[in-house]
């Protein structure tokens, strides 16, 4: 591998693994809101009479869960999009 594309995959690994990293953490924030819905969904069935909320919060919260899941969307295309780049030079990177 000549010099400019051992740099050119150099950076292609590292773009990789912040978007594996940035995955990683949407995953994570995804699954707190699931876990938070799934108590809420609990709150509503076990607890309706002395449940308090209003309609614009749950409101931002599904939106909030939209964004995220459309960034998600995003950054998985564009690891795999990485991933058909980063296979022209070789194996995957391990991360």
């Amino acid at each position: 591998m000549n010099k400019h594309k051992g740099e050119a995959y150099d950076q292609l690994v590292r773009d990789y693994k912040e978007i594996v990293a940035a995955l990683d953490a949407s995953n994570a924030e995804l699954k707190t809101i699931g876990q938070d819905f799934i108590e809420f969904g609990k709150d509503i069935i076990n607890k309706r009479g002395a449940l308090s909320f209003d309609k614009e919060s749950i409101d931002s919260d599904v939106s909030r869960v939209m964004a995220l899941i459309h960034k998600h969307d995003e950054l998985l295309g564009k690891k795999l999009e990485m991933e058909k780049r980063l296979d022209e030079f070789g194996p995957l990177p391990k991360c």
